[in-house]
């Protein structure tokens, strides 16, 4: 056991600020990297336990904790993503095609047409609304003194929950590349290849 490497981390620990502490140990404590190298050359072996793994078939206890957990947190990600895929379908099902302009377009004009006077319901002479004549009698009530408001509410709209069904068969493969398929070659045909 080396007592100056001890004292080294019990110095560390007692003696530096907690920021500092931690950015050193978080050096020490790195989690383990894998190469592509060894990725490579492992990779047959990997599949071949996993698929062991998957069979119930363990030669270890403590790969068997891992082995399930792993399967754990696969099987809730693919959960997750199964369930935003179907949202967002629903989403984008239920989104209103905007190009349709023609309601804007007849607003527009109407607008225009009532700044420029050439409006088709405007029929009065510009005379006659400038002008009083003698058998109009002007009203007074109340409601020309009285700014009469009704504030607009919005529907609400409130959320919907949706069944999703995450068992469905076609989500058992989704992101799955098909395997190729097996093309046999006759003996006949190999002697003219």
């Amino acid at each position: 056991m080396d007592i100056s490497n001890n004292i080294d981390l019990i110095t560390l620990e007692c003696l530096t600020s907690p920021h500092f502490y931690d950015k050193y140990n978080i050096k020490k404590n790195k989690p383990k990297q894998i190469s592509k190298v060894d990725r490579r050359f492992y990779k047959k072996r990997i599949i071949n336990e996993t698929r062991k793994m998957l069979r119930n078939d363990f030669d270890n206890i403590a790969l068997k904790g891992i082995f399930t957990e792993y399967i754990i947190s696969l099987i809730d990600y693919f959960k997750i993503v199964d369930k935003r895929d179907i949202l967002q379908q629903h989403y984008v099902s239920d989104l209103v095609d905007t190009s349709n302009t023609t309601y804007y377009d007849d607003l527009l004009d109407d607008i225009l047409g009532d700044c420029s006077g050439n409006s088709t319901n405007n029929t009065m002479n510009p005379n006659e609304l400038l002008f009083k004549t003698l058998n109009e009698t002007k009203k007074v009530t109340l409601d020309h003194f009285v700014l009469k408001t009704t504030p607009f509410k919005e529907p609400i709209v409130y959320p919907e929950h949706k069944e999703i069904n995450l068992n469905d068969i076609s989500l058992k493969t989704k992101g799955i590349r098909p395997k190729r398929e097996k093309t046999y070659v006759k003996k006949e045909n190999i002697d003219k290849l």
